[in-house]
């Protein structure tokens, strides 16, 4: 399961949301699964990448001037399938 920073009172602003203000009701979401790979081992080895398909109408287009791959999905999210990262697998 996936939970925003905070969904009951953070802004949905996706431009904010991809500048670091992360008090917000979006979960951030990349199509690159090296990038999430990158990501989950950014602390030492492993990590856990969540994985799933959502439909368009879930999806919020983040700005992603990072050129990170992002979508941002507002609100929990459930369902989502977790397998362990490997960076080095990606």
């Amino acid at each position: 399961m996936a939970v925003p920073q905070n969904l009951l009172t953070g802004h949905s602003n996706p431009y904010w949301h991809n500048t670091n203000n992360l008090n917000s009701i979006f979960t951030s979401w990349t199509i690159y699964k090296s990038f999430a790979a990158r990501w989950a081992g950014k602390n030492g080895w492993g990590g856990i990448i969540l994985t799933k398909k959502f439909q368009k109408w879930q999806v919020q287009l983040s700005p992603d001037l990072f050129r990170q791959g992002e979508v941002l999905i507002p609100g929990v999210v459930s369902g989502a399938k977790p397998e362990n990262a490997r960076p080095s697998n990606y």
